[in-house]
């Protein structure tokens, strides 16, 4: 994963009701395609896309967190 890869997951898990948003929105259509994606010529990007995929590391990311928390200070 590259760093810029990182930083979007690590923002993705930060920001509190995001993560649940992006892996409502960004789902397959059906037809292989993803549903919130534009692509081009007024298209459909495949899915997953991008954005699911690095949701879905923000999600393992995150349910890592629960199993694990950091002890408190």
């Amino acid at each position: 994963m590259s760093a810029e890869d990182q930083a979007l997951v690590t923002f993705i898990v930060e920001q509190e009701g995001l993560l649940e948003a992006l892996l409502e929105q960004h789902v397959d259509d059906g037809r292989g395609q993803c549903q919130a994606c534009p692509g081009p010529q007024g298209g459909r990007r495949n899915w997953p896309c991008d954005v699911r995929l690095a949701a879905d590391r923000a999600a393992e990311i995150a349910r890592e967190r629960r199993a694990d928390p950091p002890p408190a200070p």
